[in-house]
Order: C-alpha cells, then sequence, then structure tokens
C-alpha cells in the first residue's frame, strides 16, 4: 500500500510537531482494528488513547499523534499536539481537500441515515460512491468518514450531526461540502 502521510504533511495538518521522519498507509484511532502502518491518534474522550499506544506499537505502528508524554520505543515517531480529536479531524479535513469529487454532506433532525442510503442506492450504479459507514455523524465519525475516502471513489455521501451548539460549523469547514442536502 502506498503512503498516505509523511511526517511533514501530518505534521502541517495537524499544526503539531513531528519528532522523525515517517511515512503511514491509514489513520486509526482504535487499536481493535489498527494495521501496521497506520497512524495512530491517541484521543482523550471516555478512555484516553495515551494509555493504548502500547498496544498500537505492538500491532506494528510506528507513528504516533499525541497531547502528552508517552512512554514509546526508540523506533517510534511522534507528532506533539494540544488537542487530538482537533489534529484527527484536520488529517479528516486535509484528506478531504485532496479530492475534486462533489461531497455531498446530509444533515438534519432525523432521516439523515435513510437519505444517505437512499441516495447511495440511486447513484451507485453510475458513480463510485463514498459514504459515511454506518450512521458516523459526529465530530468524530465525520473524519473517520473522511479519511475512508480514496482515488476510487467518485462522489461521497457524508452524514453530519451535532451534539452541542456550533459543531455544524466545525463540520462544515472539515467536509468542505459541494452540496447540502
Amino acid at each position: 500500500m502506498s503512503a498516505l502521510w509523511t511526517a511533514a504533511e501530518a505534521a502541517k495538518a495537524t499544526g503539531g510537531q513531528a519528532h522523525g521522519d515517517w511515512c503511514a498507509t491509514g489513520v486509526s484511532i482504535d487499536t481493535r482494528t489498527i494495521q501496521a502502518g497506520d497512524l495512530f491518534v491517541a484521543l482523550k474522550d471516555i478512555r484516553d488513547g495515551h494509555d493504548f499506544v502500547q498496544k498500537a506499537y505492538d500491532k506494528g505502528v510506528r507513528c504516533f499523534v499525541v497531547s502528552k508524554d508517552v512512554d514509546l520505543p526508540e523506533d517510534t515517531s511522534v507528532i506533539y499536539v494540544e488537542n487530538t480529536l482537533y489534529a484527527f479531524q484536520e488529517l479528516a479535513k486535509e484528506h478531504r481537500n485532496r479530492f475534486t469529487m462533489p461531497v455531498i454532506a446530509i444533515t438534519g433532525s432525523l432521516g439523515k441515515t435513510t437519505i444517505k442510503e437512499w441516495l447511495y442506492y440511486l447513484l451507485k450504479d453510475d458513480f463510485r460512491v463514498g459514504r459515511t459507514p454506518k450512521s458516523y455523524n459526529s465530530q468524530l465519525g465525520v473524519a473517520q468518514s473522511l479519511l475512508e475516502l480514496n482515488e476510487h471513489h467518485e462522489i461521497a455521501l457524508i452524514e453530519a450531526d451535532i451534539s452541542h451548539p456550533n459543531e455544524m460549523d466545525r463540520l462544515e469547514e472539515i467536509i468542505s461540502p459541494t452540496m447540502g442536502v
């Protein structure tokens, strides 16, 4: 698999400080599904992703985005940032901006997943469609969805929802939609 990120690209996208030179083939926040070669972003939420950097390392990961010091072997490279969620979203934003395909953002109080799937079934015979998996429509899920887009997709359907005031402004900035529903 070809490199998705170099250390310099990831540091520039996140605004962080890179230590070491590397290439990553993917981005992950979950050590259950992480692949060797991925860049692991240690999110702080209900659980602290910094507690899982050793597990990611044991699975072959050598590149990390962290917001605090972590104990890692010398063969690793780290990008230090203030906020790992923001950094994860910035990686997704930069990744989305690599593509010129139309991106349709789907929002609203009810029916987002239904509309997304309806549009998918209308478009799939004529286009290679990238879409939000399941209902990954949160601040985190939108970033995950965008990071799954690749050069084979011709159009993207991205579902977005908010839990707090002003979150949609941030999601719009990350998604950079060409159309909204």
